[in-house]
């Protein structure tokens, strides 16, 4: 017998720089930015496949949720960006709910 999916328990966000509609994308448990915008099919760029190591899946926290600090990984990238408190890295922060995302 196939079992059932359970319902999203949550969901994020995200706009695009092209200015189609916003996507809402549910999610339960823990999952990236960058796997909930890939299973998405969202136009995301992400050349080293979420190791933190490129930093050109970098999206914009466009509302004031309380996410976790950011790991040396994306520290590193960060600095070495310039990146602004509200920009991070989508393959290092989990989704929460409530997020709302713009990928540039």
């Amino acid at each position: 017998m196939f079992k059932k999916a359970k319902p999203p328990e949550a969901s994020v966000l995200f706009e695009t720089s092209d200015g189609e509609k916003p996507v809402e994308a549910g999610f339960s448990g823990d999952i990236s930015l960058l796997e909930l915008a890939l299973r998405e099919n969202l136009p995301i760029s992400h050349s080293c496949d979420g190791n933190a190591s490129c930093g050109t899946c970098r999206v914009v926290v466009l509302n004031d949720i309380e996410l976790p600090g950011r790991n040396d990984l994306e520290q590193d990238m960060a600095d070495d960006r310039g990146f602004k408190s509200h920009e991070r890295l989508a393959c290092q922060v989990l989704a929460k709910a409530g997020l709302k995302i713009r990928i540039p």
